[in-house]
């Protein structure tokens, strides 16, 4: 009879340490999908950014080949 209630106890026990552990498991998997998410977000930043920069410049290029000619337009004139 003492050895079934002992098997009992360190049956409890090892459901209790189980679920603790399946938290803590659970717990860390919550946190790597937030950062997941968050990585997510920074990468599309990241691309809105180069994007950006790229239509900035392809904006740029004709503008400051306008502008030269122009200022070359009033030294002739």
């Amino acid at each position: 009879m003492k050895l079934r209630v002992r098997n009992l106890v360190k049956g409890a026990i090892y459901v209790r340490e189980v679920e603790r552990k399946n938290r803590v498991i659970i717990e860390a998997l919550n946190d790597l999908r937030e950062s997941e998410a968050m990585l997510v977000h920074a990468e599309k930043l990241s691309l809105l950014g180069e994007l950006s920069t790229g239509i900035v410049h392809e904006i740029n290029n004709p503008l400051n080949y306008s502008k030269s000619a122009l200022f070359l337009l009033r030294r002739l004139v």
